[in-house]
């Protein structure tokens, strides 16, 4: 059978099989966990673009990243977004703030 899955991201569930009309308990199904797990949904960004506002030596140099993705994501303080890779700068590494 086929079910649709929702719009938004969701952890797997635990599915139970039992039967009527005979004597069997519910039990629950194994799964073969990762993404073949029963309804599980993962984001992904389908759009993923990062620019820079100048390539000229000791300037300084805006970054803009532009991010958007499937399902229902919605920005909220505990929301973490990691951009790796930007390395070769005389920026400190850490946590720079970003603006919205």
């Amino acid at each position: 059978f086929v079910l649709v899955n929702p719009k938004i991201a969701q952890f797997a569930v635990e599915v139970q099989v039992s039967s009527s009309g005979t004597a069997i308990s519910p039990s629950t199904m194994t799964s073969p966990g990762g993404a073949a797990a029963p309804l599980l949904v993962e984001l992904d960004f389908t759009e993923r673009e990062i620019w820079q506002s100048t390539a000229s030596a000791r300037a300084l140099n805006t970054i803009r990243v532009t991010l958007m993705a499937s399902g229902g994501v919605r920005l909220t303080p505990s929301l973490g977004i990691t951009v790796a890779g930007l390395t070769g700068s005389t920026t400190e590494s850490g946590m720079i703030p970003v603006s919205l």
